[in-house]
């Protein structure tokens, strides 16, 4: 597997002939030592599609030869977790995440067919299909200078950098950058060596990876991510036939900084992005813009079995399924239909996945928890065996599905609708409102079916409880959605609504287990040599938990829905 490396960098422009300022000023009192590294030569071949997308969503992949970490990279935008399982902070300009692979025998001419199939595979909701290809090639002589604390461990890296690049198709450019690389623990000195290359004339270069400035393009800051045009889903939405470009042409294709396009890795720009729309208008663009975002970034942690991945893009799909029913009647029904079934589509199989994870973790508990007398028979083995087998399947279904043209078409609409909204005719204000309206209907909803469950039993309430958990998270991420614009006020209902949705959830996830612990006790009740009582004991259980999860519901229901909480909804 890719080995994942978070870096996190600085760049500074500077000019070729400029001194590089004494470093040891940056050592402040500590016991900090300087080792300058001898000159070497790097030599980087970058690959992308025709029409760029990969760059376009911020990220880069490249071979490099030279150097102690010569082999294939990966870069992406921030946000994907380090191999610690830290996730980087959202918005931080200076962090991205590396997926290295060495280099093989097979890989020393740079080919094509070289490209390593999991980076390719990693980079899939970038690509989306798009056929790779060479697109420039770059020359480094690097000179670096390290920092060292008291035991020899680096601290922070300072890379002069003397570049030549040689894009496809155009002549080569030249230019001198230097790159400050903190190691944890580095960032005091890290500071203090960009205040001396600041004072010393070096110049920020927020403008992304060295590939985006052989190729010219001028790119936005954050997070060191370029956005871009709606070229690429538009080509696959006309029949998935892509539009070739030739790399110089791509490169300079319009950049709107308050719109997006290839990759939604980039497409979360929020309310300030979206110049000329009232606050609750462009926090709901924003909010829909931010999850395409997530369920990108969440894409590759799934494809690398990373800890709460699946979860996470559940989340992603469920949240932006949540904003484009609640929302939808600010946008045009057809597009926001069909996108929203797609995203229950890919929902529903990372529910799978995750409900079969979640439910064996629940059991293993219990039974670790039981007395050893309170285990009769292979209950242990019986649970793991069906839970393990539901888990498998539904993780390769998963798989299948995230390679498949359905999937990348899913990821083509979901950015064409980022870049270009269909809002519905009408002014900003009659959207706005339009749009606490809808928030204020998922309010009604959630009252109604708990109404309804509080004069029901048996499973009739169950299900009635059921949908009311549903439409409670539906009321949860609609407050979220709108809380930029309306402040603390929804904030603090949304909080009211999660701990309502969290009681459900536990009252349902109990009433869940115990039937499949009934049907296993069941069976174990025919089987020579087996007997139903430790299942029945666990059964017990996840009913008593049950039962605490309602009390809780209907106590949070209580301080949820309370007339003053909503009153900033009108």
């Amino acid at each position: 597997m890719a080995e994942a490396v978070l870096e996190r960098e600085r760049k500074f422009a500077i000019d070729e002939q400029a001194p590089m300022p004494d470093l040891t000023a940056a050592l402040g009192e500590g016991e900090l030592s300087l080792v300058k590294r001898p000159t070497i030569e790097l030599r980087a071949t970058y690959f992308d599609a025709a029409d760029l997308r990969l760059l376009r969503s911020g990220a880069t992949l490249r071979l490099r030869r030279g150097g102690a970490d010569a082999g294939w990279h990966l870069k992406l935008p921030a946000g994907v977790k380090s191999p610690a399982g830290v996730r980087s902070p959202a918005g931080d300009p200076y962090q991205r995440t590396e997926l290295r692979r060495p280099l093989g025998a097979d890989a020393l001419a740079g080919s094509l067919e070289a490209v390593p199939e999991e980076l390719v595979d990693l980079a899939f909701a970038r690509l989306r299909g798009a056929a790779l290809e060479p697109v420039a090639e770059l020359r480094t002589l690097r000179t670096v200078t390290e920092v060292h604390d008291r035991n020899g461990a680096t601290l922070v890296e300072v890379a002069d950098d003397l570049v030549v690049a040689n894009p496809t198709g155009e002549p080569p450019l030249r230019w001198r950058e230097v790159e400050v690389e903190e190691s944890p623990g580095g960032g005091e000195v890290a500071g203090r060596i960009a205040e001396l290359l600041l004072e010393s004339g070096a110049r920020p270069d927020g403008g992304g990876p060295k590939l985006a400035r052989a190729l010219g393009m001028s790119l936005p800051s954050r997070a060191g991510a370029p956005q871009a045009d709606a070229g690429a889903a538009a080509s696959r939405r006309a029949h998935r036939r892509p539009q070739r470009r030739t790399v110089h042409e791509a490169a300079h294709l319009p950049v709107d900084a308050g719109a997006s396009g290839p990759g939604p890795a980039t497409l979360g720009r929020g309310p300030t992005g979206r110049v000329g729309h009232p606050a609750v208008l462009a926090a709901v663009l924003g909010r829909i813009a931010d999850q395409a975002e997530q369920l990108v970034l969440q894409d590759v942690a799934v494809r690398r079995n990373e800890d709460d991945s699946v979860h996470q893009m559940r989340v992603a799909s469920r949240r932006l399924t949540s904003a484009l029913k609640t929302f939808g009647g600010l946008l045009e029904d057809g597009p926001t239909s069909h996108l929203s079934g797609e995203l229950k589509w890919i929902a529903g199989l990372l529910g799978s996945a995750r409900d079969a994870e979640v439910m064996r973790a629940a059991l293993e508990a219990e039974l670790d928890a039981l007395p050893p007398e309170q285990l009769l028979g292979p209950v242990r083995a019986t649970l793991s065996e069906r839970l393990i087998a539901a888990q498998l399947v539904a993780g390769e279904e998963l798989a299948v599905a995230m390679r498949s043209e359905r999937y990348a078409a899913l990821l083509d609409e979901l950015e064409g609708f980022v870049a270009t909204p269909p809002l519905r005719a009408g002014s900003g204000r009659e959207l706005e409102r339009l749009a606490l309206r809808r928030v204020r209907r998922d309010l009604r909803a959630v009252r109604r079916l708990m109404g309804a469950a509080s004069r029901r039993v048996g499973r009739a309430r169950e299900l009635s409880l059921h949908d009311a958990r549903k439409r409670a998270k539906r009321a949860r991420y609609a407050l979220e959605t709108i809380a930029p614009a309306c402040g603390k006020p929804a904030v603090a209902l949304a909080s009211r609504y999660e701990v309502l949705q969290t009681a459900l959830g536990e009252h349902h996830d109990a009433f869940v287990i115990a039937e499949l612990l009934r049907e296993e006790g069941a069976r174990a009740g025919v089987r020579a040599g087996e007997n139903g009582y430790t299942f029945g004991v666990l059964a017990g259980i996840q009913r008593c938990r049950g039962e605490r999860g309602e009390e809780a519901a209907w106590r949070a229901f209580e301080l949820a829905d309370r007339r003053t909480r909503r009153r900033f909804l009108r």
